[in-house]
């Protein structure tokens, strides 16, 4: 064990934590409480259960751990197990953002400048988007070809030889009321990769105008709704997605929306005054990473990657 950065090991304690003692006391009653013995189809998902399970016996010595001998002070450090979750532990879900935040910066993404694209669907979608695999992924492939689309474009007007792109994108489910509400936070090269004699060179790009913009959003609405109305999950984009034909899961999904009238005005007003907008699909591209700013990109990186809060306001 390296002792080095700290003089003595602190086992955390998560069982002395408000959000582990909530959910402790009351998720037996909480379970029961969506059993229906009417309904064979009722009660929460198998994958939540286990999430709750895995998040309360994280960090508790009696449920397992592994002993640790450490060099330096010659005595034995009893680990507890982790449930390495995605969604509630918060001590879990810290580690996996940092662990992949750091591997982003230091393995895959270059040193050049980078541009966050954000997409928005309209609110008519975001339950076949939570609960359709296939129909975000086109999203997202809709969307990365458009900006790619768009940059390689600039750069053959430029002359520039075989331009190459690059991005990362990174799914959001939640809003911070957790709410589903699936949208796109997408990392993107700030220009493109010429492929010269001497090597490959990145340009750096203009800017997206706001009809750039625009024409991203309506070339992702034009290709959704024709995508969704060929598949017949929905006539239009305007159409809802109707509960009846989901199975049990997904119907857990579409409940989770909440309803526009719900969200809050001065979100939506701080939106749509930096969003550009083609059929309830938004898109925002006004932040911007310069290169050589490790801290920025470890950020941009880190915030795509955040989870619910671990701070609940319980009160």
């Amino acid at each position: 064990m390296c002792a080095q950065a700290v003089s003595e090991y602190k086992p955390r304690k998560p069982e002395s934590g408000i959000l582990h003692r909530l959910v402790s006391t009351h998720f037996d009653e909480f379970v029961e409480s969506f059993e229906d013995p009417d309904c064979p189809e009722s009660g929460l998902p198998t994958f939540v259960r286990k999430e709750f399970e895995g998040f309360l016996d994280c960090g508790i010595l009696e449920r397992g751990f592994v002993l640790l001998f450490c060099d330096r002070c010659q005595r034995e450090h009893a680990l507890a197990f982790s449930c390495k979750g995605r969604a509630i532990c918060p001590s879990c879900g810290a580690r996996r953002m940092q662990e992949t935040a750091a591997h982003l910066v230091d393995d895959v993404l270059p040193d050049v400048a980078l541009r966050q694209y954000v997409l928005s669907p309209p609110f008519e979608l975001r339950g076949l988007l939570a609960c359709k695999r296939e129909v975000l992924a086109k999203m997202v492939s809709f969307f990365v070809r458009a900006i790619f689309e768009q940059l390689t474009g600039w750069a053959r007007c430029q002359d520039l030889p075989e331009p190459k792109c690059g991005a990362v994108t990174f799914i959001q489910r939640f809003t911070k009321t957790l709410n589903i509400s699936p949208h796109l936070h997408v990392l993107v090269l700030d220009g493109v990769f010429a492929n010269e004699e001497e090597g490959p060179r990145f340009v750096e790009c203009p800017a997206p105008t706001n009809r750039d913009l625009l024409s991203l959003a309506q070339s992702v609405f034009k290709k959704m709704e024709k995508f969704i109305a060929k598949r017949g999950y929905i006539r239009s984009a305007s159409d809802a997605l109707e509960e009846a034909s989901l199975t049990p899961v997904e119907r857990w999904y579409v409940r989770g929306l909440a309803e526009p009238s719900m969200l809050s005005p001065s979100r939506i007003a701080d939106v749509r005054s930096t969003a550009i907008a083609c059929g309830g699909f938004s898109v925002h591209a006004q932040v911007r990473v310069a290169r050589g700013d490790r801290r920025g990109r470890e950020g941009s990186a880190y915030m795509r990657l955040v989870r619910p809060s671990p701070k609940i306001n319980f009160a």
